[in-house]
């Protein structure tokens, strides 16, 4: 049985609709400091930019891991850009391996603590990211 399209259309193409360098900014700025689960010597990318990335792949409808590394290699152009040259699109493994290290709740906290300081014309935009969508891949 095919799998049921739960795109959202708005934000299909994310950079028409968001000012992504805002949006980078504003995920930087919150998630710099947040508690990174992973080994440090081992780190390719920082914490805030995976979450960032996960923010953007689900506000174009990606739910799982696998969709979301196959959302961050299809629009490599706009990461790089994003991060002035330093990275690209993580793999599914490094997204898998930053996933299961972050608890379901420490990321609805951080994510809820960042969204309390949004503007409300801007927070209501926002969608509401299902810690078990992700973990479903």
């Amino acid at each position: 049985m095919p799998k049921a399209d739960y795109k959202d259309r708005q934000f299909e193409n994310i950079q028409e609709k968001t000012d992504i360098t805002q949006l980078a900014r504003a995920v930087e700025e919150a998630f710099d400091e947040c508690g990174d689960p992973r080994d440090p010597g081992r780190c390719i990318y920082p914490a805030w930019y995976l979450i960032l990335i996960l923010i953007m792949a689900t506000m174009v409808g990606e739910g799982t891991a696998k969709d979301i590394a196959a959302w961050a290699h299809c629009n490599e152009d706009l990461l790089k850009e994003i991060s002035k040259g330093k990275w690209g699109a993580p793999s599914y493994t490094a997204l898998w391996y930053f996933l299961v290290r972050l608890t379901v709740g420490t990321l609805k906290e951080l994510i809820s603590q960042w969204m309390n300081k949004l503007p409300e014309g801007v927070r209501s935009k926002i969608y509401a990211i299902d810690g078990k969508e992700v973990r479903a891949a």
